[in-house]
């Protein structure tokens, strides 16, 4: 049987799909609406920069999700 690798990229038109789509990726089980609507404007704000200030960040675009979520996943 092949195994396929899908790897998921950030589209600033649906934050709200690449979050739910991230955390059924990692299996977190959780998606309360406070937590989430914060964190959905912090992907916004990341995703508006320019992809030489996320780097500053030390982080791409596809890495957003993550480091939005690093306190509770590092």
């Amino acid at each position: 049987m092949a195994r396929h690798d899908f790897s998921m990229q950030f589209s600033p038109r649906n934050p709200a799909r690449l979050l739910d789509s991230y955390l059924a990726e990692i299996g977190m089980g959780f998606n309360s609406y406070p937590d989430r609507q914060r964190r959905l404007q912090d992907i916004a704000t990341l995703d508006a920069l320019s992809d030489a200030q996320l780097a500053e960040y030390g982080i791409s675009r596809v890495d957003i999700p993550a480091f939005v979520y690093r306190d509770l996943l590092g």
